[in-house]
């Protein structure tokens, strides 16, 4: 194996992607430190790996690779020291991927560091759980949302949850985030229900083209045909006429979302005639 990675740092002038799933081989192949790596790496775009990797691992990544576009992380029991920093040099981050077991949430903390990292670049950003960000203890149930509107000016997609009766924080999120053209609402239980997304979507956020609800709990309201009319009416007043994507994902024990009520499909294939729906699923 060692070979196999020399070859590639000597032969390989300029490696796109990269991914090392296998921290423990670091011990083995520091293949970071081969003739030839700085220019193999240098223009590295993609990146996955574990977040547990020997943190020289990461030290050299940051001298050298400073134009990642995509990062994928898995995040384990430990977490390097030199990972955050390797993050926050970035220049033209636009997708970020934490993939966090429920085994190792406790850990999360240590990102905290991350607090004091911008992305002015970023267009992507899904959010799998509630995370608190700011003083460990100190649960401002608004932060996330604050950091978002402050920090990400430029997001295009946004995956996320809010609390019930706390969608009124959408508007921070909204106002700063002019490009945002996409939006995954998480509903049922402790967030907020479809119909009150509705709402607030209609509201606060009549520049997106799609969105999306995302449903995690098989208890919904019942048919409201009335405030989906009242939702895609407010789409009516652009000029010139914008439509607007809604797609509804439920899982196989939901029964009661809103597309399972032919009330409410009446009201929707209404709007797709009239050009106000351009995608309905």
């Amino acid at each position: 194996m060692q070979e196999i990675c020399k070859m590639l740092m000597n032969q390989t002038s300029s490696l796109k992607s990269l991914t090392f799933l296998h921290p423990s081989i670091t011990n083995f192949i520091p293949f970071v430190y081969y003739p030839g790596a700085n220019d193999c790496l240098k223009n590295l775009s993609e990146l996955r790996c574990n977040s547990n990797i020997s943190s020289e691992f990461f030290y050299q990544l940051s001298k050298t690779c400073h134009n990642i576009i995509l990062l994928e992380i898995i995040i384990d029991r430990n977490i390097s020291n030199g990972l955050a920093d390797l993050i926050s040099i970035q220049k033209n981050l636009k997708y970020v991927k934490l993939i966090l077991s429920f085994d190792y949430e406790g850990q999360f903390k240590d990102f905290e560091k991350f607090q004091y990292a911008i992305f002015p670049q970023l267009q992507v950003l899904r959010i799998r759980r509630e995370i608190y960000i700011g003083g460990i203890g100190s649960c401002n149930e608004n932060s996330l949302h604050l950091t978002i509107a402050k920090f990400c000016p430029n997001l295009k997609k946004l995956c996320i949850g809010f609390k019930n009766n706390k969608l009124e924080t959408l508007k921070m999120i909204s106002d700063n985030c002019q490009y945002l053209e996409s939006i995954k609402i998480l509903c049922g239980g402790y967030y907020s229900s479809e119909k009150e997304a509705l709402k607030a979507v209609a509201k606060y956020s009549q520049n997106i083209t799609e969105l999306i609800l995302y449903h995690l709990f098989s208890k919904q309201l019942r048919s409201f045909p009335e405030e989906l009319e009242s939702f895609f009416k407010s789409w009516t007043s652009h000029v010139p006429l914008k439509s607007i994507s809604l797609v509804v994902v439920t899982n196989y024990i939901c029964e009661s979302s809103l597309d399972k009520y032919d009330e409410n499909m009446e009201v929707i294939k209404k709007y797709i005639k009239l050009g106000v729906i351009k995608k309905f699923k």
